[in-house]
Parts: C-alpha cells; sequence; structure tokens
C-alpha cells in the first residue's frame, strides 16, 4: 500500500511537471524523483539544498527499496543537483503538491483504521464542514543562524477540515501572532465553498471575514475582549438596543452525573440570536 501510493504521488507529479533539460539520455535523476525527495524531506523540516543532498545520500538503500524509478547508485548525488531541481519549480508549487499529496495520504492512513461503532460520529446530510485555523509554535526545532533557545524554527499556522480530519494547507512563520497575514494565502488557493470557517477572537478581524466571504465560506468568530475591542463594543450596543428582537433557544438536561448519583444537577444553556 505504501510503494502504490508513493507512486501516485509520483505519477501526480510527472503530469503536472515537465523537465526541460537537454540531452535526456544523459539525465541521470528524473525530475520527478528529485521533487518526491524534496516533498519527504520537507515533511521532516529539511530544506537546504546541501541537507537534501545528504540526507538522499544517507537514505539511499531504504528509498531504492521503496521509491519506483530511484536511479541505480553511481556516486553521492550533488548539491548542484538538488538546485536544478528547484530552480525548475516555483514555491506556490512545491507547497501545492504538499498540500495535496499530504491529503491523500492522511485519508490512506484512515481508511485502514477501524473504529468501534460507538466512535463513529453520524450527522445529517445538511450540516456543513467546520474549518478551523491557528497558528501552532514548533517548539522542538530552533532557527538557523540564531544560538538562543527561544528563536524557533517557526510558527505553523494550519487550516484544517475540522469534520474530515484533513489538514488543507499551511504556511510558516519566523514570529508570533501572524495567523492573519499567513492564513490569507491559503485561503486564496483552498476550495472553501459553503464551509464554516472559524477561528479564535484575535483573528475576528475584517481582512480574514473579507477573504472567507470572498471564497464562498461561512465565517464563525467569536468577538471577545482580547480581539477586536472596537467591533465587540459595536455590536453589543446594537444587540442591547435590538434586544426585544432576539430569537431564544434554550436548553438544560441532567449532567452526566446524573444517572448515577441524585445530585439535581443540570447543565444549561442559552443563545440569544439576533438577525442583522
Amino acid at each position: 500500500t505504501a510503494t502504490g501510493l508513493i507512486y501516485a504521488v509520483i505519477e501526480d507529479i510527472r503530469s503536472k511537471v515537465s523537465d526541460y533539460r537537454k540531452s535526456p539520455d544523459k539525465v541521470h535523476y528524473p525530475l520527478d524523483i528529485l521533487i518526491f525527495l524534496i516533498l519527504i524531506t520537507r515533511v521532516q523540516g529539511i530544506v537546504d539544498c546541501d541537507e537534501i543532498a545528504d540526507y538522499y545520500n544517507l537514505h539511499y538503500l531504504e528509498l531504492f527499496v521503496m521509491v519506483p524509478g530511484i536511479p541505480k547508485y553511481r556516486g553521492k548525488i550533488s548539491v548542484s543537483t538538488i538546485q536544478v531541481a528547484m530552480s525548475m519549480l516555483r514555491p506556490e508549487q512545491i507547497s501545492r503538491f504538499f498540500e495535496e499529496n499530504f491529503t491523500k495520504i492522511k485519508i490512506q492512513i484512515e481508511e485502514q483504521i477501524l473504529y468501534h461503532k460507538e466512535k463513529i460520529a453520524t450527522r445529517p446530510e445538511n450540516i456543513k464542514d467546520t474549518l478551523g485555523f491557528d497558528g501552532q509554535e514548533m517548539k522542538g526545532t530552533y532557527r538557523k543562524g540564531e544560538c538562543k533557545r527561544k528563536c524557533k524554527g517557526g510558527i505553523v499556522t494550519q487550516l484544517y477540515n475540522c469534520t474530515q480530519r484533513i489538514s488543507l494547507g499551511f504556511e510558516i512563520s519566523d514570529k508570533k501572532n501572524h495567523e492573519r497575514d499567513d492564513i490569507l494565502p491559503i485561503l486564496s488557493r483552498i476550495t472553501i465553498d459553503g464551509m464554516v470557517v472559524m477561528c479564535d477572537d484575535l483573528n475576528a478581524q475584517a481582512a480574514v471575514s473579507n477573504a472567507v466571504i470572498k471564497a464562498n465560506g461561512i465565517y464563525m468568530f467569536p468577538l471577545g475582549k482580547n480581539g477586536n475591542k472596537e467591533l465587540l463594543i459595536h455590536v453589543e450596543a446594537i444587540f442591547n438596543r435590538q434586544h426585544k428582537n432576539v430569537q431564544i433557544w434554550e436548553s438544560k438536561k441532567p449532567t452526566n452525573k446524573q444517572n448515577k448519583r441524585d445530585h439535581g444537577r443540570y447543565d444549561s444553556t442559552k443563545i440569544e440570536i439576533l438577525p442583522a
């Protein structure tokens, strides 16, 4: 199964990228193999050409067994060979390859996992997929050229399909609280038509909601004191003025412990909705 998946990824790369190098009969390293090498090293945080070449040389036997099309060993692969492959690709192509094929791998893994019946969540067809995004510091990494331990290798902002449990895209920054700037290019290249997008109150900003609307998504952003304070005050004022028009939804049910012990406690939920 793993070999079949690798072959499918290489075929996908081959269908999208053309090798323009002259004298193809003299080319020892096919471009699709080099791109696949770049992809699997990027997954592990390896991005420099010299480090990619070292990875190939160190793991050649494993790659030869696992990856169809790996050329026979003539000697160590050179850094210039990796640089040639890099020069024939745009950064957005690498990101697109990673996003598409990471999703394939994720689905392949999930299809091989069996769940108990009580763990399978069912939902009506009219319930939309929910997406979420946030930033996470790569704690086990360190920034190149920095001796300070506080300078981490990067902050990863990821757009995640919470319903399907699939990563849809990511961006890496070297500074904290850049989720807004990082999510905008992801939303511009990922299809979110009809899906609900959520985030924390720090990212409840016009730039994000405009990007979601432009992509035909539905935004559901919390407004809190840590986020867009001006918008929170504005909405609260409207809500207070128009409170007579709110629609109220309430739920009251015993807590889980009610079944074991008669303590009389209930979970109460009250939601007030104001059309605006």
